[in-house]
């Protein structure tokens, strides 16, 4: 059979666009495949390993944030329909799957890395205006990298936290800017143990959100006493944008939350890590992430630029306090806190000192409010009445800015610590291998930490015999103290908690589960800290009588801490509470001597009598901080 010229022509052109459509279909299927497997992609879909979750889906658990119904899972299957979705309109959309109105504006950043990815490929662009809106709103010019200290008295904050601010172009006041804020949605009705158990087991849903960086500083700043460390980062306008982009993704997304592995400032690196190619920040972290280590994180692939120092309104009040006599700190209190406003102390002093005085004062009244922690009835009023005071005084500074530290709070010692050294119990020595996974205890060297503070979780240590025979020393579940030190206008509680299973001399050396804890007050003595404790005690062992031993007593404590250097030496006293045993003297002293930034040489000892015996126990070890 032959086919007309004019025939001919018509069948060659369509045969051509037919293999040509299969052959396009089949090199985008290739395509897809290969790049459902890069790593770009699967950061914009969460793909990540790091604690308890051993699978390698996605670490959102929100099926919205997927096209696919398998998408969590899948990644190339996630892509298809991305792709899919991608080639239609918003009514080709809507006939194709209700729920997805418009995948262009739900998935902006996923869209620009596709383009990018496959830039022959024609992509339909439609109008997103309440993406587009938001977008230009946020005008993003700079990414910050926000970094509150630590903060004990919050289970979710003890090792600090970070959070992203993005500069607006032509804003030069950074309270104005925005926040990123990734956080646990926490219930308030949580008491703090079922806070805790959902923060450790991921009860709660972890959310990014958007909100003024104001309000952040606020929080951090006057009603939690933090310090607060911003870092530029190093993105271009590309990355920024694409970012921003990624945030506007998941903002409606959430992530079940665990306070050591799946965090904030873990998860802050998978959203930098969806819009920066190469680094793979949030690969380094496998176990857990320690904010201070996901700073250095960054600070290790080269993203941090320069830093800026925000000291807390408590430790800027105290560097204001230190250039006061007592006397003019006693003035600013009552000018605070008296029901009539008295000026007339004020008049001992010439303009200047009036300033600072009522500079201090307005301070003070401003800290008092902010953490709703007074009953003044007046405070309020008060405080408007020191502010019009002190600018009638002229706008001049009485007060230097607070210097910046020497050392910023990621320029610490690390988190990790192994040792190794001898151990003396009464008359019996042993070999010691000691692993504490994070963070800090009272010899650490200073820099970078709370002062008066330790905080570590789950370390411990093993002791090993002439024989050769290797038992447990002890295990920490818990240690955490605070010894805030008390100022003439705050008087922080110092508190102390601790759960361990340890080795009791008094019952034979046996190994027992201890409960301690603690309240007091500290106080600054030359270059130290001196705390008074109550401390009560719960031990449980068959040993002891009735299967437990419980007791109270006061405790004395002496503390010096350095950079190069730190000692401390203190009396516990224990009384029974049933009177079944005799009353404990403990004396106890440790000094640990910085040999270099990462090694330390430290020893401790305790000198422990009861009416029937007394015994002497030791260490000296040699630390190496990771």
């Amino acid at each position: 059979m032959l086919i007309k010229p004019k025939f001919a022509n018509l069948f060659t052109l369509l045969t051509t666009v037919f293999f040509s459509m299969l052959i396009s279909v089949n090199t985008h299927s290739m395509n897809l495949e290969t790049l459902s497997q890069d790593p770009q992609w699967r950061d914009l879909l969460h793909y990540h390993r790091v604690g308890i979750n051993f699978d390698n889906g996605s670490q959102i658990d929100d099926g919205r944030f997927f096209l696919s119904s398998d998408g969590s899972q899948d990644p190339l299957s996630e892509l298809e329909h991305t792709f899919e979705f991608f080639q239609k309109s918003k009514d080709e959309q809507l006939a194709l799957n209700p729920d997805v109105k418009a995948a262009q504006c739900r998935f902006p950043a996923r869209l620009v890395w596709l383009k990018n990815k496959m830039p022959d490929v024609p992509f339909i662009d439609v109008d997103c205006p309440e993406f587009n809106k938001w977008f230009d709103d946020l005008n993003g010019e700079k990414l910050y990298l926000v970094f509150p200290a630590a903060y004990l008295n919050s289970p979710s904050s003890m090792y600090g936290h970070t959070l992203f601010r993005v500069k607006k172009r032509g804003n030069n006041n950074p309270l104005l800017d925005s926040a990123v804020n990734f956080a646990a949605n926490t219930d308030p009705n949580d008491n703090e143990l079922v806070f805790t158990y959902k923060g450790l087991t991921g009860g709660y849903p972890g959310v990014a959100s958007i909100m003024p960086y104001y309000q952040k500083v606020k929080e951090y700043s006057f009603l939690e006493s933090r310090d607060i460390w911003e870092y530029e980062l190093k993105l271009s306008q590309t990355e920024l944008d694409q970012f921003l982009r990624h945030i506007w993704e998941v903002q409606s997304a959430h992530f079940d939350y665990y306070f050591f592995s799946e965090n904030c400032s873990y998860q802050l690196l998978t959203l930098l890590d969806a819009a920066v190619e190469g680094p793979g920040l949030a690969d380094s972290f496998d176990i857990w992430a320690i904010p201070v280590d996901t700073v250095r994180a960054l600070n290790a692939n080269g993203l941090l630029a320069d830093t800026t120092y925000r000291p807390s309104v408590m430790n800027r009040m105290n560097y204001m306090m230190d250039e006061l006599s007592e006397r003019q700190v006693s003035i600013a209190k009552q000018l605070v806190e008296s029901v009539e406003l008295d000026l007339s102390d004020l008049e001992a002093y010439g303009n200047y000192d009036q300033t600072r005085i009522i500079e201090v004062a307005y301070e003070y009244s401003r800290y008092l409010s902010a953490r709703k922690k007074s009953s003044l009835s007046h405070l309020s009023s008060r405080s408007i009445k020191l502010l019009s005071l002190r600018s009638k005084m002229g706008a001049r500074s009485v007060f230097m800015d607070m210097p910046t530290p020497e050392k910023r709070d990621d320029e610490g010692h690390k988190t990790q610590r192994v040792s190794f050294g001898g151990l003396v119990r009464d008359d019996k020595g042993f070999g010691r291998l000691e692993y504490r996974p994070s963070y800090h205890d009272v010899l650490d060297p200073i820099d970078g930490y709370l002062p008066g503070a330790e905080l570590s979780m789950l370390g411990g240590a093993l002791r090993v015999n002439d024989e050769m025979d290797v038992e447990l020393d002890y295990l920490n579940f818990v240690n955490i103290m605070s010894m805030s030190p008390r100022t003439a206008l705050m008087t922080p509680k110092s508190w102390k908690v601790n759960a361990s299973l340890i080795h009791d001399i008094r019952q034979s050396d046996e190994l027992v589960f201890n409960l301690q804890g603690g309240v007091g007050a500290t106080y600054t003595y030359g270059q130290g800290l001196v705390a008074v404790f109550l401390n009560a005690s719960a031990s449980i062992d068959n040993e002891y009588k009735h299967g437990y031993l419980t007791e109270v007593g006061p405790e004395v404590r002496w503390l010096i801490q350095g950079q190069k250097s730190s000692f401390y030496t203190g009396y516990q006293y224990w009384s029974d509470t049933k009177r079944l045993s005799d009353a404990t003297h403990r004396f106890s002293a440790g000094v640990g001597l910085m040999m270099s930034d990462d090694l330390q040489l430290r020893g401790e000892t305790q000198y422990i009598k009861t009416n029937q015996s007394d015994w002497l126990n030791g260490h000296v070890s040699l630390m190496y901080y990771f």
